[in-house]
């Protein structure tokens, strides 16, 4: 209520600004819904809805894949699924910039040399040297350290099941909680090369103070809406003031950022001592960014500070939405039995006429529902639904498919957008099932509708799930490995080959030694009503129940 209070003069003069003195909005002609509220518009519709999704998917029926919704206080912005459209606004970083609500965000979590905050030439310089730390040599000396954290969570897990830690009748456990800690782990150790040790339940103080970060991303409200709305309009300086306002929640931020840093430094400067007498590092992805940055030609090269500030970008980026794409892929296997022993039997089949286990490239080339089926999960479940672009200048975005506006005229390109929200694809890319998980579209694609074609966009499968352009997520082969450890847990394991190539055999002996542990099922409806999940969005997309609580209720089985 406090912080209600502070901020209702912000609010007031927000207000009189949009009421009184903005100009007729250039997207006045891009058809969309009503709106349903003029403090909130649409976004209540979009952000917080009971399942997310519901508003969004009518309106991409009715209105295509670039319409128009209304802010806070009837300010105009615009929806983008088009593919084209996407693909022009996201490849085109100098006319499209990160919004200030992301870039304040940014700030307050890990600071202004954050690979997520800085643009132009200075983005590009990062990058450059990120790239190196994320090269597939890099990669291909993970999957040790995965093996590790997938033991230790199915340790946990048959641990929960001798002592009987069920939601309910039906046998289910919550097994949210502990894909993110192994999520955590394995961020911690294959990108920092700091353990956490959260699936041992001795948690480090960074560890503990992330986990109250994400607590605080995954609570989202109406006062959240309006607060985001007005940030355009506050000084920097007064932003920067407010994060001393002594509120609970910015004393989580604030000591959260001063652990980042302090552990971040020292890592840092253990990797660069190392790298200097040409020792021999630990095979993380820290160590190669400071054996990349050494390496690298003067004036191309990152500063302490800005290399300290990558490695909380990696964990933030690396953990919540890998923890959320494991949990998305976990539920779509438990809810389909059948798809699951189809999946397990091709594994397995694999398995068996490989002489010593080891399976070829090959082979896992053959194992077409396995592939189909993670494609399927990143498809329909991206970790990150959609991201704010801001026009910097006057511009002209092309589309697919012509927009008819709302004088009748029909028009290819929409030009002076200034508030673009990219989510996912549009259904005519994926045809008019495209809300639904149908791995087979992946396996006969001539047999279901829509242009795939015309998605020709992001660094995998022509999905946008990893975004694309100059922002494409660096981290995504990262993020991919990471996702395998789902794939291994939930009793079928395996990967699709990349452009990247990575160690097949050390996935193999991950495989092996899970796939017999455990099965999965969801709770029934009829007697577990209370568990059944839904999709929500808080930044991320997460797993919810009736309740509110982000959580996974699943039936697991030791076989």
């Amino acid at each position: 209520m406090p912080s209600a209070l502070l901020l209702a003069p912000v609010l007031l003069a927000a207000f009189a600004i949009h009421r009184f003195f903005l100009k007729r909005s250039p997207l006045a002609h891009i058809p969309g819904p009503p709106s349903s509220s003029f403090i909130y518009g649409n976004l209540t519709q979009l952000l917080l809805p009971h399942t997310y999704g519901t508003f969004e998917f009518s309106w991409q029926t009715t209105f295509g894949g670039l319409y128009r919704i209304k802010g806070p206080f009837s300010s105009d912005r615009l929806v983008i699924s088009d593919p084209a459209a996407l693909k022009a606004v996201m490849s085109d970083t100098q006319t499209w910039r990160r919004s200030d609500q992301q870039q304040y965000s940014v700030d307050m979590l890990i600071g202004k040399k954050a690979v997520f905050y800085i643009e132009g030439e200075e983005h590009k310089r990062v990058r450059n040297v990120m790239n190196a730390a994320f090269a597939p040599v890099v990669i291909r000396g993970l999957p040790p350290v995965f093996k590790g954290i997938a033991e230790k969570i199915a340790n946990r897990w048959e641990d929960m099941l001798v002592s009987g830690v069920k939601l309910d009748a039906s046998g289910a456990m919550d097994i949210y909680p502990s894909l993110h800690d192994a999520t955590l782990d394995a961020v911690g150790e294959g990108a920092m090369g700091y353990e956490f040790h959260s699936l041992e339940n001795s948690d480090s103080e960074l560890g503990a103070s992330h986990r109250n970060i994400i607590a605080l991303s995954g609570v989202r409200s109406p006062f959240h809406i309006l607060v985001d709305a007005i940030v355009p309009y506050i000084s920097p300086t007064l932003l920067s003031l407010a994060l001393k306002l002594p509120t609970p929640a910015f004393k989580v931020l604030q000591k959260n950022k001063e652990l980042s840093k302090a552990v971040s430094s020292e890592l840092i400067a253990s990797q660069q001592e190392i790298v200097r007498i040409g020792a021999e590092g630990r095979r993380d992805v820290t160590y190669a960014l400071v054996k990349a940055n050494a390496s690298s030609k003067s004036g191309h090269q990152m500063s302490d500070e800005e290399m300290a500030q990558q490695i909380p970008s990696l964990m933030i980026a690396g953990q919540d939405t890998t923890g959320n794409t494991l949990s998305w892929a976990i539920y779509r296997l438990a809810s389909s039995p059948e798809l699951q022993e189809k999946i397990r039997a091709e594994v397995l089949e694999a398995c068996e006429s490989s002489p010593g286990g080891d399976i070829s490239l090959n082979t896992i080339e053959g194992m077409v529902w396995l592939n189909a089926f993670l494609k399927e999960t990143l498809r329909l479940h991206p970790g990150l639904p959609m991201s704010d672009r801001i026009a910097s200048t006057d511009a002209v975005i092309p589309v697919s498919q012509p927009i008819i506006t709302s004088t009748g005229e029909k028009i290819t390109e929409a030009s002076r957008l200034p508030y673009p929200f990219p989510p996912t694809q549009l259904a005519y890319v994926w045809g008019p099932d495209a809300h639904e998980f149908k791995p087979e579209r992946w396996i006969e694609p001539s047999k279901w509708a829509g242009n795939r074609s015309a998605s020709n966009f992001g660094p995998y499968a022509n999905l946008s799930t990893f975004f694309g352009g100059a922002r494409v997520c660096i981290g995504w082969r990262f993020a991919y490995v990471l996702s395998l450890i789902a794939i291994l847990l939930f009793s079928f394991a395996w990967r699709w080959p990349t452009p990247s190539t990575y160690s097949v055999t050390e996935l193999q002996i991950l495989f092996t030694e899970l796939v017999r542990r455990f099965k999965f099922a969801l709770p029934p409806p009829e007697t577990s009503p209370e568990l059944q999940v839904r999709m929500s969005v808080a930044v991320n997309m997460i797993p919810v129940i009736k309740s509110g609580k982000p959580s996974l209720p699943v039936i697991v089985e030791a076989i």
